[in-house]
């Protein structure tokens, strides 16, 4: 063989060979995970170190994204690899604000899943390796760590990953490691360990990743044991209601109440879709890998995986990237509780009580009394409020008090009235990470001045001349009468 064949032979195996690992490297990309080393990182929450850099957060996004949250609502997807937590539009799947929850490197490392605290007054977010669940206010400021209360305890939370809230308050959490593995752990209002809502290992239990908590029943699913188990609503097993899925993650129910389930790993990576009773409709597989799933307003369906978030179609037709660049987790749906208040002003008499009415007449330079009463009539409490009266000015800046949903508090001010007044009053009440509400009362003050008694000299007013004329008349007649009458009666004696 000549040197220039040998060569131009090694040339062509060479090209062979590029385009041989070019085409299964493009391949391995497009192939939902598989590999038992990518698994078990999955598993076990493993994740590169955060950026450099990290995002700088947009206040104008975060604005537009509070106002969503106290109106439509947004969907909060945890992003591993910034360790924030982003916002999306629930309506269409855009994203509103990329750092909803700003990035947090010094308790976040693997966020997994993100929701409304019972109270709803702050965001819980569980992070699968720092094995707790972290608080944050609105304007994703930390607060502290919620569960376990007391400090990170990985006998009782180790390689968390879904969360759920049961009707009465109580946190759900899924163990996945250590002492308390493959149980569901549950804690109070105030982040309390209570001991396990599910057992550990509770018919055959292995790996729980996500809870959906319906009405009748509690459903779990799991990594290992590869099932959708099914429990009461006390915890106590029932049944299996999907079998031999693989690695299935966020569960989550469409409108009419089929459940979507993203699931990771092959045969059946994508979104898969259940009706209620656990029988098989659809599996959408243009998106693998799949972390988390979302029905949208539009209909279609929002999903996570490690390269970002995805707007795909019952088609099974991606629709839109909403973001890339970014391993994304669970998506959650959360809107904030209203908030609401009434005021009453009334205005009195009495210093010791409240007036019953909005009016009141007196004379001038008395001293009334207004009465401000302030209800929360709506479903979030408000710590902070202020009261400005038109004619009196500003009588409560910024005051701290705790008013609870239902609740009512009033104050009352004095003020010397010499004219009548009509004035009005605005009540502001606010919390932390929670917008102003306000509400506006009137109410009117009548002066009535003294009666003032005029005396008038009644004095006969002079008659008409015809009038006189005739009376001069008539006691002529009459004295000419009585002296006829007299010259008679003396003629006669």
């Amino acid at each position: 063989m000549s040197t220039k064949l040998f060569r131009s032979l090694t040339l062509a195996l060479a090209l062979v060979l590029i385009l041989s690992l070019t085409a299964f490297s493009t391949l391995a990309a497009a192939m939902p995970p598989g590999d038992e080393a990518e698994i078990n990182a999955e598993m076990n929450g493993w994740s590169a170190p955060a950026p450099r850099s990290l995002p700088v957060p947009d206040q104008a996004a975060h604005a537009r994204a509070r106002q969503l949250l106290g109106s439509t609502g947004i969907l909060l997807a945890p992003d591993s690899t910034n360790k924030r937590v982003m916002a999306f539009d629930p309506a269409n799947g855009d994203l509103v604000d990329a750092d909803f929850i700003p990035a947090d490197t010094a308790h976040l490392s693997t966020p997994k899943h993100a929701m409304l605290s019972a109270d709803g007054q702050s965001i819980l977010v569980a992070d699968q390796l720092t094995d707790g669940v972290y608080q944050y206010d609105f304007d994703g400021n930390y607060i502290g760590l919620f569960a376990p209360a007391g400090g990170v305890n990985t006998a009782i939370l180790d390689n968390i990953r879904g969360m759920a809230l049961r009707p009465n308050g109580n946190l759900l959490v899924t163990v996945g490691s250590s002492g308390n593995a493959n149980a569901i752990a549950e804690f109070d209002t105030s982040g309390n360990y209570l001991g396990n809502f599910i057992a550990a290992g509770s018919g055959g239990l292995s790996s729980p990743f996500a809870i959906l908590h319906r009405t009748s029943d509690v459903l779990v699913d799991a990594s290992t044991s590869d099932n959708v188990h099914r429990y009461d609503t006390s915890g106590a097993y029932l049944d299996n209601l999907i079998t031999a899925i693989a690695f299935a993650q966020q569960m989550v129910e469409a409108a009419n109440s089929n459940i979507l389930i993203a699931n990771f790993s092959t045969p059946n990576s994508g979104v898969q879709e259940y009706t209620a009773a656990g029988a098989a409709v659809a599996t959408y597989t243009i998106v693998t890998g799949n972390r988390g799933a979302y029905e949208l307003g539009n209909g279609n369906i929002l999903t996570s995986n490690a390269s970002g978030v995805h707007e795909i179609s019952r088609a099974n037709v991606l629709v839109a990237t909403e973001i890339s660049g970014v391993s994304s987790q669970y998506i959650e749906y959360v809107v904030s509780p209203s908030a609401s208040i009434s005021l009453d002003k009334t205005v009195g008499l009495d210093p010791n009580a409240c007036a019953l009415t909005n009016e009141v007449t007196v004379a001038a330079g008395t001293t009334v009394v207004y009465c401000y009463t302030v209800t929360n009539t709506g479903s979030e409490t408000l710590g902070t409020h202020t009261l400005v009266d038109d004619h009196l000015g500003t009588l409560l800046n910024n005051f701290a008090y705790s008013l609870t949903p239902g609740a009512s508090a009033f104050i009352t001010e004095s003020a010397t009235i010499n004219a009548t007044t009509v004035n009005s009053a605005t009540w502001t009440a606010s919390n932390a990470g929670v917008g102003g509400v306000e509400a506006s009362d009137t109410a009117t003050v009548t002066v009535q001045g003294p009666t003032a008694l005029t005396l008038v000299n009644a004095q006969a007013a002079p008659l008409p001349t015809p009038w006189s004329a005739f009376l001069a008349l008539a006691l002529a007649t009459l004295l000419a009468a009585a002296l006829t009458w007299r010259l008679r009666a003396a003629t006669q004696r």
